[in-house]
């Protein structure tokens, strides 16, 4: 029930508003057919995004999270977002990076998010989400999704 509602604060901040869902990349289907008009390249491998990364490509990430689920196995949110990655580690077991951004709740309160992407060997990308009002923890929830799937990458060469 907690991590239902988590899912439920989470999709109300990341979209602003309690009803609705605010798409910020491709929509479904797209997401799921082609990379969005002007990337040249999708990665369906862990391998792949590591080569992209350590090679220089310029590489994003967009995330269907109604393709991803949570610890319940729940499907998650309807919310699409995406991210240009500016600063990853490889390491030897996962590629890293992260986001951190204000924004406001549903009832205009500013909060920061903070947003971890792991991705793992077995074409897994983990997303854990926190969102801080101040020093309090308002919201926290963690998604698993599959590369090539919920989590897609792009890059241009």
């Amino acid at each position: 029930m907690k991590i239902r509602a988590s899912v439920a604060i989470l999709a109300s901040v990341l979209t602003g508003v309690t009803t609705g869902a605010l798409i910020l990349g491709p929509t479904t289907a797209q997401a799921t057919s082609s990379a969005p008009v002007g990337l040249s390249h999708d990665a369906t491998s862990y391998n792949a995004v590591r080569d992209a990364l350590t090679s220089g490509k310029h590489v994003s990430i967009t995330s269907n999270f109604q393709r991803c689920t949570d610890a319940s196995g729940a499907v998650g949110p309807a919310v699409t977002g995406g991210l240009h990655i500016s600063a990853y580690q490889v390491t030897s077991s996962s590629i890293l990076f992260s986001d951190e951004h204000p924004t406001l709740d549903p009832d205009n309160h500013p909060v920061t998010e903070f947003i971890r992407y792991t991705v793992m060997p077995k074409s897994k990308v983990t997303v854990s989400t926190t969102v801080l009002r101040g020093d309090e923890t308002v919201n926290s929830a963690v998604f698993t999704c599959k590369l090539g799937e919920g989590a897609l990458f792009h890059w241009t060469s």
